[in-house]
């Protein structure tokens, strides 16, 4: 146990002494974890702390789900790997209906401007008018005529 004292300065920080340093492999800009329990500071590794308080709450996890050795472990693995392939699969499904629909609606409002272009041609209505009426190009209206 390394034991010193350090002073709290205006604006509540303190310099830890060069021995808990070294003893902690701490340098400049690192981090650490400041725990308050029962009237104490506890200074640890956040990461290590955060890895410990995982393990202490997943205490008996793997035995509660069933999992007892490697195996159950890779099956598991295989379990969720084929639910994520089939999630993939309906996203694909979904995205490929949403790009057929879009393209079935703008086959139906090409249809509908060359039906407008159709009926703006019989009234003698100008080519380039036409194009700006529909959004339609010269070629297109240009194949109607044909």
């Amino acid at each position: 146990m390394v034991f010193n004292t350090a002073k709290v300065m205006s604006k509540g920080q303190i310099t830890l002494p060069v021995d808990i340093r070294k003893s902690m492999g701490l340098s400049t800009g690192d981090r650490v974890a400041l725990i308050y329990e029962n009237d104490r500071v506890i200074m640890v590794n956040p990461a290590i702390y955060a890895m410990e308080t995982l393990q202490r709450e997943m205490a008996g996890a793997f035995e509660k789900a069933g999992i007892n050795n490697e195996d159950d472990i890779m099956d598991l693995v295989r379990e969720v790997r084929e639910e994520d392939e089939k999630a993939q699969q309906l996203y694909e499904a979904m995205l490929k209906e949403q790009r057929d629909l879009y393209a079935r609606e703008r086959g139906a409002e090409k249809n509908a401007m060359l039906t407008v272009a159709k009926n703006a041609l019989q009234m003698d209505m100008s080519i380039d008018d036409i194009v700006k009426l529909t959004g339609l190009t010269d070629k297109e209206i240009e194949n109607i005529l044909a």
